[in-house]
């Protein structure tokens, strides 16, 4: 997988390696199935510390400027096998068919990111006025249970009966024995 964004950020390599691990047992699941993340974004600086001059090519590939010219033709230059890449995507990018799809395209993930983005905003503000409504019907609800146990007070302090008392406010009778 190749993203053009961080996506672990809690890794400090560009490129991670991942197998299927039995998490009780520790077992590799199979050796041959990995998942490999690289993530261009953090690329920079980085391409000096490879040893690998096929990766190295590829990943020139995947970050250069092809709007610069001399970029390109050094890249182009790398291998052969590169240089079949780069004039592929020379050709595709000369067929304006291929080239008006592949902007539809880009525009649909774009509009999909963005939709999603709106989507989740919406949501946290859904979320936050839900909160806050269930906060001011539990500070009423509040406020009311303690309106009647001023009440309470107040009557047993007059000398009430804890029937009439009880009556009057609505409590229980458990909940004014507590309250004497």
């Amino acid at each position: 997988m190749i993203a053009d964004f961080t996506l672990l950020k809690e890794e400090k390599d560009f490129i991670n390696r991942y197998l299927l691990q039995n998490q009780k047992s520790g077992n590799i699941f199979i050796d041959k199935l990995e998942l490999i993340i690289v993530e261009l974004s953090k690329l920079e600086g980085e391409l000096y510390k490879l040893n690998d001059t096929e990766l190295i090519g590829w990943l020139r590939f995947l970050t250069m400027n092809v709007t610069n010219v001399a970029e390109v033709e050094e890249v182009r230059n790398l291998s052969p096998i590169i240089e079949q890449a780069v004039t592929l995507l020379e050709d595709l990018s000369n067929n304006e068919g291929l080239r008006l799809l592949a902007e539809a395209r880009e525009k649909a993930l774009l509009d999909e990111r963005a939709r999603l983005s709106t989507a989740a905003r919406i949501g946290r503000e859904e979320g936050r006025e839900e909160g806050r409504e269930e906060g001011i019907a539990e500070g009423e609800l509040k406020g009311r249970v303690e309106g009647k146990l001023d009440a309470a007070r107040a009557m047993f302090a007059d000398g009430l009966a804890i029937e009439k008392i009880a009556q009057y406010t609505g409590l229980s009778f458990d909940e004014l024995k507590r309250l004497k």
